[in-house]
């Protein structure tokens, strides 16, 4: 057998053995500001992965900053560069900062000086959603230059499993997924809940569902799944199914009583000590 194919046999052994193991990959994107930026102060700009893989979960993340510092109001050294990451170009501090810039780490306003933000969690889900991040400087009225940015992006592999949800019948009602998404990591628990139109009430779900009977329910994404919200028919909207319900068009009656459906029932005992 052949160097290669021992090889290739040996890593298929691993991940029969092992088939958990994750593989990490490291992306990246550098946006040179050099040829077209002078001194600036406050700035905005887009890093984008667009490479990132569907089955992969963010681990970690950077951003790594050439700069150097020009004029800081009275003092060069007297405030910190605010550096921030949103979904959008807008942002709010101090909820989108992630990191500052001390001017005071060199002394000398002349020199540029390299200076890496490991990025927070917080952030993850504005790459993973769409692969791209706003980073935004907030300098407070200060100016520098900007050379470079690089954004870094380590991520692990994981399985991910594809929920699939209907109604029956069509149009009598929905179902809200928390997390959203349909898409989702292996072992990863979903919410589930129905809401019924009007004219019908939740009956019951078919599919691995933890409590079948429940409006709201959850269901582990260990594998594809298929999840159907059954809802039975309610004319009288009183929450019962019509073919349980005695009085299927009497919301306050589920059962005929003395008099019928559509009416009240009434116990007039004096009435029956005078015809006694």
């Amino acid at each position: 057998m052949k160097k290669k194919q021992k090889v290739f046999w040996f890593i298929v052994a691993i991940m029969i053995v092992f088939p958990s193991l994750s593989f990490c990959e490291t992306y990246s994107q550098t946006i040179d500001f050099d040829a077209d930026q002078g001194y600036i102060s406050n700035q905005v700009w887009k890093h984008t992965l667009s490479q990132l893989p569907q089955n992969s979960v963010i681990q970690s993340a950077s951003l790594t900053l050439r700069v150097q510092v020009w004029y800081w109001g009275w003092n060069i050294y007297e405030q910190n560069i605010d550096i921030m990451a949103s979904d959008s170009t807008s942002f709010v501090l101090p909820l989108n900062r992630v990191c500052q810039l001390d001017p005071s780490t060199n002394r000398n306003p002349d020199q540029f000086y390299v200076v890496t933000c490991p990025l927070p969690t917080s952030v993850f889900e504005f790459i993973q959603n769409d692969g791209a991040i706003y980073i935004g400087t907030n300098t407070y009225n200060g100016t520098y230059y900007l050379d470079y940015s690089t954004l870094t992006v380590t991520t692990n592999y994981v399985e991910r499993y594809t929920l699939t949800v209907n109604v029956d019948p069509i149009g009598s009602g929905s179902v809200t997924l928390n997390p959203l998404g349909g898409v989702y990591n292996s072992g990863q628990l979903v919410t589930l809940s129905a809401v019924n139109n009007t004219g019908y009430v939740f009956d019951f779900w078919t599919g691995d569902v933890s409590n079948p009977t429940q409006p709201t329910t959850a269901i582990t994404m260990d594998t594809n799944q298929s999840v159907v919200a059954h809802f039975a028919s309610d004319r009288d909207g009183d929450e019962v199914k019509d073919s349980v319900d005695g009085c299927p068009d009497d919301p306050n009656k589920t059962a005929p009583g003395r008099c019928g459906c559509g009416c009240v029932d009434t116990t007039l005992p004096w009435l029956f000590l005078l015809l006694d």
